[in-house]
């Protein structure tokens, strides 16, 4: 188990902000508000479907019907930010059959319709965290300029797997991203932290939180000890 950021609201965490958080995760940051990003498809096209009032829910409503893995997004227009999303969003099947939701919160609006259009969330639920409030909350941390300069030339898988990124608007560049599991009760199972840009959650380890076996046993599908309800509408804040 790693540790979490435990810090003010509104003051971006330090390394020496961290402490174990690890039955305190909903008490500690449930109350960040997040927008929902509703979509509906234009011309075979996921699009963003743009509402006069936004949708605004409080963290913990993610995980009060069904235990939740949280990926907090880098960039929504950087390639490896989207190949990762390809390849996290490959767990939906398995997280699905067990009741476990799989939900994606990005640091702002900015290029998110690429990220729509090119389908690299699949259809699994989408917030936005305006300002980064949220990442600065769990003291995610900014890459060095080292890895920004380097940045195009660990774009090989991305752009073998036909990933395609934008790079107008950087506000929020260097920040590294994040994935924790989140039990029914708002308890932390587990924590991945991004160190560098080529970096993603291992999913075994995905699972193992959850108690999901992947293995086939007596051909059935993979089980989990969590039980869960099946997913419902969020409670709006």
């Amino acid at each position: 188990m790693g540790s979490c950021a435990s810090i003010e609201r509104g003051k971006e965490g330090t390394a020496a902000d961290l402490e174990m958080v690890a039955d305190n995760f909903e008490a500690k940051f449930g109350e960040y508000k997040i927008v929902q990003v509703e979509t509906e498809i234009v011309n075979n096209l996921k699009v963003r479907k743009i509402k006069v009032e936004p949708r605004v829910f409080e963290l913990k409503s993610l995980w009060k019907e069904a235990p939740v893995v949280l990926h907090l997004f880098r960039r929504f227009g950087c390639a490896l930010c989207r190949n990762t999303a390809l390849k996290i969003s490959s767990m939906q099947p398995i997280l699905n059959q067990n009741g476990v939701q799989l939900v994606g919160v990005g640091l702002s609006f900015s290029s998110l319709d690429g990220m729509l259009k090119g389908n690299y969330w699949k259809s699994n639920k989408l917030f936005v965290s305006e300002g980064a409030e949220l990442h600065k909350a769990l003291g995610l941390q900014n890459a060095s300029w080292t890895q920004v300069i380097s940045l195009l030339e660990t774009n090989i898988e991305a752009k073998e797997n036909g990933v395609v990124g934008e790079y107008r608007n950087l506000n929020n560049g260097r920040r590294l991203g994040a994935l924790f599991v989140i039990s029914k009760k708002g308890d932390m199972l587990y924590e991945w932290r991004q160190k560098r840009f080529v970096e993603s959650p291992p999913k075994q380890e995905v699972y193992k939180a959850l108690g999901i076996s992947t293995g086939p046993v007596n051909n059935q599908s993979p089980k989990t000890n969590l039980a869960a309800e099946p997913d419902r509408p969020l409670s709006q804040s």
